[in-house]
């Protein structure tokens, strides 16, 4: 599943040795979607382009 910017997740748990910050591109694995609140809930696992 791809998501698009501005789409709205929850991650609930980051594989990753550095946090991302606001506006960073991340892949997030999707455990579950929440069709109550319309967002999507996972795992980060990686970090694909750190925003400047």
């Amino acid at each position: 599943m791809r998501l698009d910017i501005g789409v709205n997740a929850v991650a609930h748990s980051c594989n990753m040795t550095t946090l991302p910050s606001k506006g960073d591109k991340i892949g997030l694995v999707v455990t579950r979607i929440n069709d109550n609140y319309e967002v999507a809930e996972g795992i980060i696992t990686r970090l694909i382009k750190r925003c400047v």
